[in-house]
């Protein structure tokens, strides 16, 4: 097999793994509910389904930190945040060329996460919050260094 060919299969393979990371994210985002509530939402036959929205950067990061959540929640709401936007930031400049530097990443993530945002409030199907799209950024910013890492050849010394 040659350089070309197998290029050419590698880049298949992390189109599909971005594909499966997307639909993934889509359901732990849009679908944490049962689809019959997430459809009871939606069309507004339930109105009880509480959303949000946080326009205070940091005031949500803040109360994780020292507002003395139960420390499952703020860890998966922290960390959580951050760890499923790496992939995005791994995967991106892999796959698109002129996606091939931090400020790119950083413009692409932050636009990514907040459409996601925006699309949980006007479905109805979770809060907006503005701490969520910086800690998706820096997951992003992570995952982005973490290829540049593994991507970028090492100089000969």
């Amino acid at each position: 097999m040659d350089k070309t060919s197998i290029n050419q299969k590698l880049k298949t393979v992390f189109w599909i793994t971005f594909i499966i990371y997307f639909l993934v994210l889509i359901k732990l985002i849009f679908f944490k509910l049962p689809l019959p509530a997430v459809l009871m939402i939606i069309t507004g036959d339930d109105i009880n389904y509480a959303h949000s929205v946080n326009i205070i950067p940091f005031k949500t990061i803040i109360f994780y930190l020292h507002g003395n959540p139960l420390p499952h929640i703020a860890f998966k709401n922290l960390l959580g945040n951050i760890l499923f936007f790496i992939p995005f930031g791994f995967l991106l400049p892999v796959l698109l060329s002129k996606i091939n530097s931090a400020k790119n990443i950083l413009i692409a993530s932050a636009t990514f996460s907040l459409l996601l945002e925006l699309l949980q409030i006007f479905l109805h199907l979770g809060s907006f919050d503005i701490d969520d799209i910086f800690l998706n950024t820096v997951g992003a910013l992570i995952g982005y260094l973490v290829a540049l890492k593994i991507f970028t050849p090492k100089k000969q010394t």
